[in-house]
């Protein structure tokens, strides 16, 4: 079931997105004609390699769901320990996190400064916008009932504290996650988050099944519920997003925010790994 090591795969945007309006075409330019913004450095590959698995989830009927780990020592060194988990965009799958994104990179030099251990974890998203669809996919339910047991029953990973983090669609499902579940989670940190602060605004056609769809899973109604944790909202200036990210964190009491240059785009997320990285260690050390 699980490989070490990690092989190099290309960052999904959602290839339905290109043509769905003039802000998707936007995104969609930055995957494939490149970034519009400077690059991140990415620090030195920590010593213990990820791990890759699969498992059979009662909520995605399609197809099994990919996930990947890594924790300090290795599967070895197995004592709790708290864990990052990650969303990724749309299209993208667990492998984005750390093949081209490398966030077992970021945590690991920040842990290091710290002298501290914590365990990332990535599952993967699919397109379904990480909540219950009228075709039966549920990644929502997959994240809480089935990935997260997995951790700390396979890995040792949650039990001692959990920070959720995500980009783009991934950011979206993560704050949904944590306004869900306030008491479940050490803080959220999200990087380009595909949100929208009323239906109307909505421009990605298949991301809610309707109005209702979209007023049950409002993360702007519930941002409210995040108050009593930490929380950082990163963004691009040139992101599509960037309004309604940073009206966003204007609705969050006491939300952290770091705009960047760059768009929609993997530079824009390394760029601001290193600082989501030291608030999520922060977050889980308290």
């Amino acid at each position: 079931m699980l490989a070490g090591g990690a092989a190099a795969t290309a960052v999904g945007a959602g290839a339905a997105w290109a043509d769905r309006s003039g802000e998707a075409a936007r995104v969609w330019h930055h995957f494939a004609g490149g970034c519009a913004g400077p690059d991140g450095p990415v620090p030195p590959a920590p010593e213990d390699a990820p791990v890759t698995g699969r498992f059979r989830s009662r909520h995605v009927p399609d197809d099994d769901v990919g996930f990947m780990v890594w924790r300090p020592g290795g599967l070895s060194a197995f004592g709790g320990l708290p864990v990052v988990v990650v969303l990724p965009g749309r299209g993208s799958t667990a492998r984005t996190g750390f093949d081209e994104l490398h966030l077992h990179a970021f945590l690991a030099a920040e842990l290091a400064r710290h002298g501290a251990a914590a365990g990332l974890a990535a599952v993967d998203g699919g397109e379904s916008y990480w909540h219950a669809r009228t075709d039966g996919e549920d990644r929502m339910a997959m994240l809480e009932t089935e990935f997260l047991p997995l951790l700390e029953r396979e890995f040792g990973l949650g039990g001692a504290g959990r920070v959720i983090a995500g980009w783009s669609m991934g950011g979206y499902g993560a704050l949904l996650a944590a306004e869900r579940d306030p008491g479940g989670w050490s803080g959220v940190g999200v990087a380009s988050p595909a949100v929208w602060p009323t239906f109307a605004d909505v421009w990605v056609g298949d991301a809610f099944d309707g109005q209702a769809d979209y007023a049950r899973h409002d993360v702007f109604a519930g941002a409210s519920r995040l108050g009593g944790m930490p929380v950082w909202v990163g963004c691009g200036r040139s992101d599509p997003f960037y309004p309604n990210a940073r009206r966003l964190a204007a609705a969050v009491p006491g939300a952290r925010a770091h705009w960047a240059e760059g768009g929609h785009d993997q530079c824009l997320w390394r760029l601001v790994a290193p600082q989501e990285t030291a608030f999520v260690v922060s977050a889980l050390l308290g």
